[in-house]
């Protein structure tokens, strides 16, 4: 079953939460803008694949993607 915008934030965020070091918790500012990065990372990933690691940073986004969208190209 394909997973949903939800489900996506959801897991993402779980699993953030689950690595944060108790002994060491970031402040709720820096929660929120590393939680906010790596949502909309994941959902990148979702609507364009994976990102291409060979690519330079400052490419475009349609460059930056090593393979076709889940739901494929006409």
């Amino acid at each position: 079953m394909e997973q949903t915008y939800n489900s996506l934030i959801e897991t993402t965020t779980a699993d953030y939460l689950d690595g944060i070091d108790m002994d060491l918790i970031p402040s709720p500012t820096t929660i929120e803008a590393e939680l906010l990065d790596i949502v909309n990372r994941e959902i990148r990933i979702y609507n364009m694949g994976p990102e291409d690691p060979n690519v330079p940073a400052n490419a475009s986004l349609k460059d930056s993607n090593c393979s076709e969208p889940p739901w494929g190209t006409n």
